[in-house]
């Protein structure tokens, strides 16, 4: 009913595109499912990162639209110079009753930085999202990985399924104008084999 993972990493290759931080960090996330009977599942779980920028080290957020319409960025942090650590922590929680599935995350970050550079700065993000799949399926959670999965459609057609999402992006703090992003997506998905 739990996992349990951690890391540590070095510098990503491709992490440039996405927050232009050099250091080292260690990761960890652990989940549960306090409830799972009679058709319900309930998980909960949280995670955390430590960053340790290297000398002289910049950080970046920034973030396209969800549903990606576009490659503009819309919130965009700018090079945050003098960054001596990332730390980041998040709460996750789902309940899973037959064909309805409700999710929701918190993430929160908190940059350290030298005084002369602005101090530290802190930046959130999170979402609700509920889908309901019309013709009976449900997704497939796995708890040795603290996730859910895909979808096997009962028929020869495929599944059908309804969503909604609310999430926000906030990047702004003090004199770090990187803007709020706030986003509500419906959907309807033909899932196939």
């Amino acid at each position: 009913r739990w996992s349990l993972s951690a890391g540590v990493y070095g510098n990503d290759i491709a992490d440039d595109d996405r927050r232009r931080f050099d250091g080292e960090s260690f990761i960890a996330r652990g989940t549960f499912v306090p409830l799972r009977q009679d058709g319900w599942l309930w998980h909960v779980g949280a995670s955390g990162e430590y960053r340790q920028g290297a000398n002289d080290a910049t950080l970046r957020l920034r973030s396209r639209p969800e549903t990606v319409v576009t490659n503009a960025r819309l919130v965009d942090t700018g090079i945050l110079r003098s960054v001596d650590e990332l730390v980041t922590v998040g709460v996750e929680t789902a309940v899973r009753r037959g064909p309805v599935l409700v999710q929701a995350e918190y993430l929160q970050a908190s940059a350290g930085r030298d005084a002369l550079a602005g101090g530290d700065a802190d930046f959130s993000g999170g979402y609700v999202a509920a889908s309901w799949f019309i013709t009976g399926e449900r997704r497939d959670y796995s708890e040795a990985q603290g996730a859910f999965g895909g979808v096997k459609p009962k028929q020869d057609w495929g599944a059908l399924e309804v969503a909604l999402r609310a999430s926000t992006f906030d990047l702004d703090d003090g004199l770090i104008t990187g803007g709020k992003q706030d986003s509500l997506t419906a959907t309807v998905n033909w899932y196939f084999e």
